[in-house]
């Protein structure tokens, strides 16, 4: 249900006239080199390079000296709020952030309306407090039990461990006014992304959520940050916001043809013409093959280039003012048109040349602050793929799943062909590559979605159906010599790895067993009894080449976080040693990366990934 839930959603934010994707175009950096962009503010916020914290440690931040991350330290006397100078209505705003550890924020929409942020890490169930939610609302009016009401939970939690940078997307449509102030519109939350997976979707605000600055709804507000509970930090702010009304469409018409007896390009009539309400192939008679040319009215808001997207199975066009927007042959299709503001005539050509794909039309615009619209009702578009995701669900045991793996790394995309993905009905599930031994990722959540393995005849890969922490793909077991200055990338055949076998322990975790560079290397990674991290045991047998390292990590950056706990490429996570305190490691830099490596000997290497 879970699985299914998360792709039927997914559907319709591409096709829903409400819901869409953050919209192309430039954005703006809210400028964290000072605190210009706020109003004159509390001291307990601050303006730092970097923030450090100890997860352990309740409200633990620390600021490293500098500019481009601005920081919330809040004591008895200095615990304010934070509002921007400038108000917005309709806005899509994005950010990295850290939680202290127990620590509690949230940004207010128009300072209004508030998106959770939290330290969920771990949490089984969220509610609408937790990270990523939507606050509920308060009525002191209403009986002991019953003030809070609305409010919506994250469907999943994607909260990583407090002290590392998260990521936030959040995309707002603020309410709507007729021309005598009187609210025609309630205020919706389109979509909440945490750690790249969408946790809220097309939520309508009846009103402002508790805390609000006011009661009384606004087209235009601040931003708004809540300063008063805890220690949080913010980088990379930036911001896309729409002042301009949406462009309209008027004036519909449509000419249809039947295909069977000619296309409207052989100078023959029209087998229906009639005028219509909406964008939409519905509105002429259905057949097997047909086309159909609507023509009508846009009304353009403001002048600026403007990117129209047609949509749908066949082939089509668009002219606007009689000048080519968009030419394709099948799918989808953009193209961007210069225009003034004010009415412009365009003519849509849609053509369902086969009889065994279905009928299906759409097109949207955006522009210069104008956010993205569908111009069709959603009735009009023909769901890509109505498939039933397959989800490969853990029960009661660990679940082991060989398939191939899609993974990215430095922009670059390639394919794990001998992937084994594990999870655990404790909820932390990892991939491991059986072709060179690397932990490739970690996930919470939902386990995977097998759908693009199984269905129909599929192509052999699934996908972590939770928020990735990806680890890299490169070998974690290397030859370095004293004097090498570049770390070998992949093993070579005289290299000696093979992948032998894996076995089950009693609980259904698998242990793998593999050989390199003469070393018999038993290697078993289970979570910790709250399903937070990972705990990975290698044992190391025979009499393997001198010189052999095991890779804890490795990224730009590998940091002491707190004692015995390291945060590796900018504190994306946590690397815990479980050593003996006779080991050695090492930390080895190379073309400004990080490596955390320990001397490999006969014996065992334990360690822990937190994210």
């Amino acid at each position: 249900m879970q699985m299914k839930l998360l792709r039927s959603m997914a559907a319709l934010v591409l096709l829903s006239p409400a819901v869409s994707a953050l919209a192309q175009g430039p954005e703006t950096s809210v400028p964290l080199n000072d605190l210009s962009f706020f109003k004159p503010v509390s001291s307990n916020w601050q303006i730092a390079a970097d923030v450090t914290a100890d997860p352990g440690k309740a409200e633990d931040l620390r600021l490293v000296a500098g500019a481009g991350v601005l920081a919330n330290l809040p004591d008895a006397a200095h615990r304010e709020d934070i509002y921007s100078k400038e108000e917005f209505g309709d806005l899509d705003l994005e950010f990295d952030f850290v939680m202290a550890a127990h620590s509690n924020s949230g940004v207010y929409l128009q300072g209004r309306y508030e998106i959770q942020l939290l330290d969920s890490w771990g949490k089984k169930n969220p509610y609408f407090g937790d990270c990523g939610g939507v606050y509920e609302r308060w009525n002191d009016a209403k009986p002991e039990g019953q003030q809070g009401f609305e409010g919506t939970a994250p469907r999943l939690n994607a909260a990583m461990a407090p002290g590392l940078w998260q990521h936030m997307k959040i995309s707002f449509q603020a309410p709507r006014f007729d021309a005598k102030g009187n609210k025609i519109a309630h205020a919706r939350v389109l979509s909440v992304e945490l750690n790249g997976l969408t946790v809220i979707e097309n939520v309508e605000l009846t009103g402002p959520t508790r805390g609000a600055m006011a009661q009384q709804e606004v087209a235009k507000g601040p931003l708004r940050i809540q300063g008063d509970h805890g220690p949080v930090a913010f980088r990379n702010m930036k911001y896309r916001h729409y002042n301009q009304p949406p462009v309209t469409i008027s004036n519909l018409s449509y000419r249809w043809y039947n295909l069977a007896k000619g296309d409207d390009k052989s100078g023959r009539k029209p087998d229906e013409v009639g005028s219509m309400k909406d964008l939409t192939w519905e509105a002429g008679p259905n057949a097997e093959r047909y086309i159909m040319v609507i023509s009508g009215s846009l009304k353009i808001p403001a002048e600026g280039t403007y990117v129209f997207e047609q949509m749908n199975y066949g082939s089509g066009s668009l002219a606007i003012d009689g000048m080519p927007a968009i030419s394709h042959e099948y799918g989808q299709h953009r193209g961007s048109v210069k225009l003034s503001a004010g009415d412009h005539t365009f003519e849509l050509r849609y053509a369902k040349e086969e009889n065994w794909y279905p009928s299906g039309l759409g097109l949207s615009v955006e522009g210069p602050n104008v956010r993205r619209t569908a111009l069709n009702p959603i009735s009009s578009v023909a769901i890509p793929d109505p498939t039933d995701p397959i989800g490969a669900d853990v029960g009661s045991e660990p679940y082991i799943l060989r398939c191939f793996v899609d993974v990215t790394e430095g922009g670059k995309r390639h394919r794990i062909t001998h992937a084994a993905n594990v999870g655990s009905p404790l909820g932390a599930h990892f991939t491991i590559n059986l072709d060179n031994g690397a932990l490739v990722q970690s996930w919470r959540g939902p386990f995977m979605d097998a759908t693009p393995m199984w269905h129909d005849r599929g192509d052999g890969s699934s996908v972590p159906a939770g928020a990735v922490q990806l680890l890299g793909d490169l070998p974690q077991v290397i030859q370095m010599s004293p004097d090498q200055t570049g770390r070998p990338a992949a093993y070579s055949e005289a290299d000696g790895y093979r992948f032998v076998r894996y076995t089950l322990d009693a609980a259904g975790y698998p242990t793998f067993v593999y050989t390199v560079y003469g070393w018999e290397v038993t290697d078993k990674i289970i979570p910790d009894a709250e399903g937070k991290s990972l705990i990975r045991e290698l044992s190391f047998a025979g009499s393997g080449k001198a010189n052999t390292f095991f890779s804890l990590g490795r990224g730009s950056r590998i940091e002491l976080a707190a004692k015995g706990l390291y945060a590796v490429n900018g504190r994306d996570y946590y690397l815990k040693p479980l050593l003996p305190a006779k080991a050695k490691p090492v930390m080895y830099n190379s073309n400004g990366q990080d490596e955390f490596l320990l001397p490999v000997s006969a014996g065992t290497i334990k360690y822990m990934i937190m994210w």
